[in-house]
């Protein structure tokens, strides 16, 4: 009879983990799913496109985030070299948000040497730019081995 009962408590152990599973996969697929619904409402948003001209943009990449105040309000879209080595870089922003065109985009990065993304800096004018229009104070990328060369002079 030890045997029996044995058994019967490692089924009920067996069924009590099997259960607690199926509600761990529940719930994890629960949050990925509203991720992945919260994510795909935004797509649904109006954007404005922007364009800025940079000496540098090391660390950039398709997708990178574009912040105001430390926020993404859009991400860049695309980048090219003009024939006078200058790099065009365009941008999104959530047509939610009005830029002044005495507004300032730099290169900035997360943390000390973290992932790179633009940082847009509102200006103060009533004049707002326009879809397609260029933001024209800009700030390149400052890398970690420039730094550190400047560091040892």
């Amino acid at each position: 009879m030890c045997l029996s009962s044995f058994l019967k408590s490692i089924k009920s152990i067996e069924t009590t983990i099997g259960l607690l599973v199926i509600v761990i996969v529940i719930a994890v697929g629960w949050k990925f799913t509203s991720d992945y619904f919260h994510q795909s409402q935004s797509q649904f948003e109006n954007y404005n496109y922007y364009y800025a001209n940079f000496t540098d943009i090391d660390g950039l990449v398709i997708g990178s985030d574009v912040k105001i105040g430390g926020i993404k309000v859009g991400q860049l879209i695309s980048y090219d070299i003009d024939k006078y080595y200058k790099i065009m870089v365009r941008f999104s922003v959530s047509d939610k948000y009005k830029i002044a065109d005495d507004s300032a985009i730099m290169v900035a990065t997360n943390g000390f040497i973290g992932q790179k993304y633009l940082k847009l800096s509102p200006g103060s004018n009533d004049i707002f730019l326009k879809n397609d229009e260029e933001i024209i104070l800009t700030q390149s990328s400052l890398n970690v081995e420039t730094l550190l060369a400047l560091l040892k002079k």
